[in-house]
């Protein structure tokens, strides 16, 4: 096992609408592929591991669903397109099998 390592996130989207949603995040590695991490804001806790090329975070939050507010599970698998690309896929479920969501996200880096 490797040493732990530790780190800061924050992220801003802002919307087409001009609406912002900030999110930060605190991380901790768990082993060689595992990391756990905490919204500051929300408590909501992730876990994340690599999955062959790939990483993925998982958690749980509520959110509305066509059947009210409830616990959904939202999953993002990020995948290295390139050196400078990268992709993101967002699947939101309720029960972990009901699609509420999805969304998909290119990232670009200029080096």
């Amino acid at each position: 096992m490797k040493d732990a390592a530790n780190g800061a996130l924050r992220q801003v989207w802002t919307w087409d609408s001009g609406l912002e949603q900030v999110s930060e995040w605190e991380f901790l590695s768990t082993d060689e592929d595992g990391y756990a991490a905490r919204d500051l804001r929300s408590g909501v806790v992730a876990r994340g591991r690599r999955s062959g090329k790939s990483f993925v975070w998982a958690f749980k939050t509520k959110a509305p669903t066509p059947f009210g507010t409830q616990t959904v599970r939202v999953q993002t698998t990020y995948s290295t397109l390139s050196a400078t690309m990268a992709e993101s896929v967002t699947k939101t479920t309720l029960m972990g099998v009901v699609p509420v969501s999805s969304a998909e996200t290119l990232y670009s880096h200029e080096i």
